[in-house]
């Protein structure tokens, strides 16, 4: 075994010498046979070595991670004939996290800071799916999230009517199906809004829509409705009632939307309402039980330029306005705005 082994290194060696043959058959017989001596030691030592690589695996759980943010930062000017304020806020930071554990079961994460609401960062979603769109139209949803309840589509800065009235976030259990032309979902949740003493799973609604998307001709249409048992539980109306751990009784809630896209111009239609008054002592307006609604009704067209922001403010009811805005070369869009007894503003497009 030590006559092998001084044999090949002698043979390396050698052939980085000069040939002792000087027939250039042998010489090249040689030279041949000393070059594949060599490429074995080579590889010899190769094996011997550990086998480290700088590329990540192919198929490790951060291929599996995605990370997503959302910065918002608000400037705001007010000249009245009594203040003169302004102001540079950072309006919404959103943290997301979504892991696909495994080809059913996806989870979520929402962290979410908006000053001047919320004193510290919070948690603002956080849900588990079990389901997989490639395999099967089903799916099933579990966790802190915004039930199904309105759609809320909008090109504007401020948030529409509708969300302000019927936005909800809960922790709930949700089942869904969804296809090529149809969606639906049902919910159920406890609830932070109770008219009596018991601490059940009694709140649920539905989600029911149909849309279309034709790419070839650039028009899309998403039409749906949706319905809760119990508006009072919405995020704003809870905070309205007088007691929300003593309601005299549920009143459901319906919203009802169509969205049609044709190119860069869409149209946006949304009605949520109240399908009943409220108990006088749960929310009153004008002496008797107030009955929540609102609509959302804009006409968009997406061009690049740079837009203004008119406002309308009255101090007391009135009818819908319509409110006509022009920016530079921005085509002009009208906005149906339902100025109510505190004022509020009516953004122009998105640009």
């Amino acid at each position: 075994m030590n006559i092998h082994k001084k044999a090949v290194i002698m043979a390396v060696i050698a052939g980085n010498s000069i040939p002792f043959s000087t027939s250039s058959a042998n010489e090249v017989e040689l030279r041949r046979e000393l070059l594949n001596l060599k490429h074995k030691v080579e590889r010899l030592e190769m094996s011997r070595k550990p086998l480290v690589s700088s590329e990540k695996p192919p198929h490790g759980w951060f291929n599996y991670l995605n990370l997503s943010g959302l910065v918002e930062v608000e400037a705001a000017y007010t000249d009245t004939p009594d203040t003169h304020e302004s102001d540079i806020t950072l309006s919404k930071m959103e943290l997301g996290i979504n892991a696909q554990v495994t080809p059913w079961v996806n989870a979520h994460g929402l962290i979410l800071f908006e000053e001047g609401v919320t004193d510290s960062p919070e948690i603002d979603e956080g849900i588990i799916t079990l389901g997989n769109r490639d395999l099967s139209p089903f799916s099933m949803a579990v966790g802190r999230m915004y039930i199904p309840f309105g759609n809320f589509e909008s090109y504007m800065v401020t948030d529409p009517l509708t969300q302000e009235i019927g936005e909800t976030r809960e922790t709930a259990l949700q089942a869904g199906y969804i296809s090529d032309r149809f969606y639906s979902s049902l919910f159920l949740f406890n609830g932070d809004t109770k008219d009596g003493d018991s601490e059940t799973i009694e709140l649920f609604g539905l989600n029911l829509g149909f849309v279309s998307d034709n790419e070839t001709s650039g028009f899309s249409y998403d039409i749906g409705f949706s319905w809760i048992n119990s508006l009072a539980d919405s995020d704003n109306l809870q905070e309205s009632v007088t007691d929300p751990n003593n309601l005299a009784g549920k009143v459901p809630g319906f919203s009802i939307h169509a969205i049609t896209r044709n190119g860069p111009f869409s149209l946006i239609g949304e009605y949520l309402t109240a399908l009943k008054s409220f108990d006088v002592t749960d929310l009153a307006f004008n002496d008797t039980g107030a009955k929540s609604a609102a609509f959302n009704l804009k006409r968009v067209a997406d061009f690049f330029c740079v837009c203004g922001i008119l406002v309308r403010r009255s101090n007391k009811l009135e009818n819908t306005i319509p409110i006509y805005l022009k920016s530079g070369s921005c085509s002009w869009e009208q906005a149906l705005c339902w100025a109510d007894s505190y004022g509020w503003c009516c953004p122009s497009i998105k640009c």
